[in-house]
């Protein structure tokens, strides 16, 4: 069991026309029996809620990343054998806040908040579920107070556009033409920013930034996502400035039920000291 464990905080955001909220999904999940929860979001990634318990108005959970292939051997004194089972787990904690629609939830490489927000759709009666990253405290302050200049968006690896489970715009789709058309991996983009509607303004780049923020999950690889204003000529990386948590805990050997319990602690304890902020970053304080 991993125990380093890095935590994520986002905003759930629904996209559909009213329909069932997360609260409802997650009260409908806990109801089915588990083999029931499972929900194949992406090439044979198969997820499913395995605990599932509220507590001072918080639900606390974790999700399992089924795996039925590529399993590891089981070592014995003579050989290495097939493992004696057909599938096994990896987990991710979360913790999700009705109040404020945030979810702190432990990063998993492939179990994303976006698979997430798949998996929950299954469940949802075809009412999806958006993300965004929260930012730290005063992060776009900059862009509020000051008048934007540029921004950067940098993608190490282009072909990941390739693989992007959501829709992608005009602009982005033009980010992997350019790429494919000089033979590049990596591809920077710069935008001006301009005062008037002829350009960006400030509405449009905290959008635009937010956007960027929110691909980061889906496209492996955009390392840089940064912004100027006039005021100033230092660039302000937006990726360093995510509001999250990492920690190694101290977790049981062959022990997943109480692991469980000490990360899903974890989670908890991590989010009412960000809740506060979170309340007021939302709206709902």
């Amino acid at each position: 069991m991993d125990r380093d464990v890095t935590i994520r905080f986002y905003e759930i955001q629904p996209t559909g026309n009213g329909g069932l909220t997360l609260e409802d999904v997650l009260r409908h999940l806990d109801e089915l029996p588990k083999r029931d929860r499972e929900s194949d979001v992406a090439n044979s990634i198969v997820l499913r809620l395995e605990h599932l318990e509220e507590r001072d108005g918080l639900f606390l959970g974790d999700i399992t990343r089924v795996q039925t292939q590529n399993l590891p051997g089981h070592v014995t004194d003579e050989e290495n054998d097939r493992l004696p089972v057909n599938q096994i787990g990896h987990p991710a904690a979360f913790c999700f806040d009705p109040e404020t629609n945030c979810i702190a939830l432990q990063f998993d490489i492939k179990i994303g908040i976006g698979r997430v927000c798949d998996y929950f759709k299954t469940f949802a009666d075809g009412n999806a579920f958006g993300h965004m990253p929260i930012l730290q405290p005063d992060a776009l302050d900059r862009f509020e107070n000051e008048t934007p200049k540029r921004l950067t968006v940098k993608v190490a690896r282009r072909r990941n556009f390739e693989n992007a489970e959501s829709q992608l715009t005009d602009f982005e789709e033009m980010i992997e033409r350019m790429g494919a058309w000089f033979g590049a991996p990596g591809v920077e983009i710069t935008v001006s920013c301009r005062a008037s509607d002829e350009g960006i303004n400030k509405e449009r780049a905290v959008d635009t930034i937010r956007r960027w923020l929110g691909l980061r999950d889906e496209i492996e690889g955009i390392n840089k996502i940064s912004g100027a204003t006039i005021e100033s000529d230092e660039a302000f990386n937006f990726i360093k400035f995510l509001l999250k948590e990492h920690e190694t805990l101290d977790l049981p050997d062959n022990d997943p039920l109480d692991g469980r319990r000490r990360r899903i602690r974890h989670l908890r304890t991590k989010y009412a000291q960000h809740r506060a902020y979170l309340r007021e970053f939302t709206g709902a304080a």
